[in-house]
């Protein structure tokens, strides 16, 4: 389901995308677990607001970032 998600946002929105994966990286990489957590959860919220994603594809893309 999440490669669906990320392959359908690769196409139709490159921007998302390399943002998505850029929270991934940071998100692995950051000293500050709670702070990125955050950046991360709030920007899926926001692509939520302007129906970019669903909020169902906000749980699985917050669970990529995460892993």
């Amino acid at each position: 389901m999440t490669r669906k998600i990320l392959e359908r946002l690769k196409k139709d929105n490159k921007n998302v995308y390399k943002h998505i994966e850029e929270l991934k990286r940071n998100y692995c990489s950051s000293n500050n677990c709670e702070l990125a957590r955050e950046r991360a959860s709030e920007y899926l919220k926001a692509l939520v607001h302007v129906e970019l994603i669903t909020d169902i594809e906000r749980r699985f893309l917050f669970c990529y970032i995460s892993l």
